[in-house]
């Protein structure tokens, strides 16, 4: 009898410990991820990523509120499925990034126009500050700095290059929105030298991590639908009773009020201009601060 109360006794004290440690981690974790955020707007995205995203700490508070979040839906034998989806999704989400920090890398490698390189500096991950090869050779054919219309101002940069493997060569063009990818390295414009002659490419791979995380996403997507649209979700029940069909004839009301309104007073509204004398206007090239 003594040791069944002692275990009685053990088991409460566990369910408040883990209990309290996720209602103190939550917090931590927020107030570190929004300071953070600010952290980064002074000091850089990379200073961030090494000093609080990437740091040993703050992967150890993810895990034990994972490993707390575990155990507490465990001991209290949780069984709606959608709760189950999205803690289950939260976890892999987690495991994801957790992969992604131990095996993804990320190089630089500068390249003069008419050059060709095989390697890149890495930067962050595995052999941090040395060179890694690449299963492919890169050629930069070409660098070309796009600007507004009438002004000198850049608003893209396009690096021609030539991708060579064993199996042959192709042709592509990396710009700072449409990032190219080869043999499951994302080739991404990173910067350029002064002489607009030579290109900053920025090379990366998570083959593992990103699929892992993504996947946690659909499961946890999955959950909060089925937690809206399940049978028993409180939205559920709503979506079939008189109360919804009221609720959306008041909104369709609201909203259609501001029309109804602005066509009453269209009447009142200034003369506009001729349609010649509009297109004429659209054409015009200003050119502001150089």
């Amino acid at each position: 009898m003594g040791n069944f109360a002692a275990q009685k006794i053990i088991i409460f004290l566990m369910d408040r410990f883990v209990k309290t440690l996720l209602f103190i981690l939550y917090p931590i974790i927020a107030v570190c991820m929004a300071a953070a955020t600010v952290i980064e707007k002074y000091k850089g995205t990379d200073f961030v990523s090494d000093n609080i995203y990437g740091s040993w700490w703050f992967s150890l508070l993810w895990a034990l509120l994972l490993v707390c979040g575990i155990v507490w839906i465990v001991r209290r034998r949780m069984r709606r499925f959608p709760l189950l989806l999205v803690h289950g999704g939260f976890a892999v989400v987690l495991v994801g990034a957790c992969v992604t920090h131990l095996t993804r890398w990320q190089g630089r490698a500068s390249l003069r126009c008419g050059t060709e390189g095989s390697s890149v500096t890495v930067v962050e991950g595995k052999g941090k500050g040395g060179e890694l090869a690449l299963p492919f050779t890169v050629r930069l054919n070409g660098f070309d700095v796009k600007t507004h219309a009438g002004s000198d101002d850049p608003y893209d940069y396009v690096s021609r290059l030539t991708l060579t493997d064993a199996a042959g060569s192709v042709d592509r063009d990396v710009t700072m929105n449409h990032p190219v990818k080869f043999h499951g390295i994302t080739i991404m414009q990173s910067g350029y030298d002064s002489d607009g002659l030579g290109s900053v490419l920025s090379f990366s791979s998570d083959p593992v991590g990103t699929p892992v995380t993504y996947g946690g996403y659909a499961v946890l997507f999955a959950g909060v639908l089925s937690m809206l649209f399940g049978r028993r979700s409180t939205f559920g029940r709503l979506l079939g009773s008189k109360l919804l069909r009221e609720l959306s004839l008041v909104v369709a009301a609201v909203l259609t009020a501001p029309l109804t309104s602005c066509g009453a007073e269209a009447t009142d509204m200034p003369p506009t201009l001729t349609e010649a004398t509009a297109s004429d206007i659209g054409r015009l090239l200003v050119s502001h601060n150089g």
